[in-house]
């Protein structure tokens, strides 16, 4: 491996870090208005998609993998569907934005990765 696609990698994986860590010290979850507390945890996921897509890890020359399916899923499972609909409309509309011959591929990893994290949700919560 070499060391551009490793720091890929590592990017994405300090990108994921990153949200927990930022999310406590703004101390989201002592917000009293619950709807304000998932608007700003949704955008933040949302940005932090996006920093996510702007540094993939590339496999091989012209193959690109980063961890967006990762955080969007995670987004769904931990915060719920309300801030998962926020970050999942902005990241796609960012990578409909970024255009080329995956954009609908990538839009549809985002929106299934954020229902595969709503279902394990739901499932944790009624069983």
């Amino acid at each position: 491996m070499d060391t551009s696609s490793f720091s890929g990698l590592l990017n994405n994986a300090i990108l994921l870090l990153a949200l927990s860590v930022v999310y406590e010290v703004l101390a989201f979850n002592e917000l009293a208005n619950k709807r304000l507390r998932q608007v700003l945890s949704g955008v933040l996921v949302g940005v932090i998609g996006i920093a996510v897509m702007l540094s993939p890890w590339e496999l091989s020359p012209g193959v690109f993998f980063d961890t967006r399916w990762v955080l969007i899923s995670l987004c769904g499972l931990f915060f719920g569907w309300f801030p998962t609909v926020i970050a999942g409309v902005i990241m796609v509309l960012f990578r409909l934005f970024q255009g080329g011959g995956g954009a609908m591929v990538g839009s549809l990893v985002i929106v299934s990765s954020a229902l595969t994290g709503l279902g394990w949700r739901y499932l944790i919560r009624h069983k």
